[in-house]
């Protein structure tokens, strides 16, 4: 992540979330996974995260 996402206690926030998602979709460790995260989400919420995190895997053909 880039420092146009916030700063670092906001980029450190939304790895562990994503990484919180991706622990428990079982169904994405088939490989491995590259998030590019927009400047917009360093003011999400976890649900708002979660919400299109599971869309975009979704989109991608994965099964959440």
């Amino acid at each position: 992540m880039t420092t146009k996402v916030g700063n670092a206690v906001t980029r450190n926030r939304l790895k562990r979330w994503i990484r919180e998602f991706v622990r428990r979709a079982p169904a994405l460790v088939a490989g491995d996974v590259v998030v590019v995260v927009k400047a917009s989400a360093a003011t999400a919420s976890h649900r708002e995260l979660d919400r299109d995190l599971a869309t975009a895997f979704t989109r991608a053909g994965a099964r959440t």
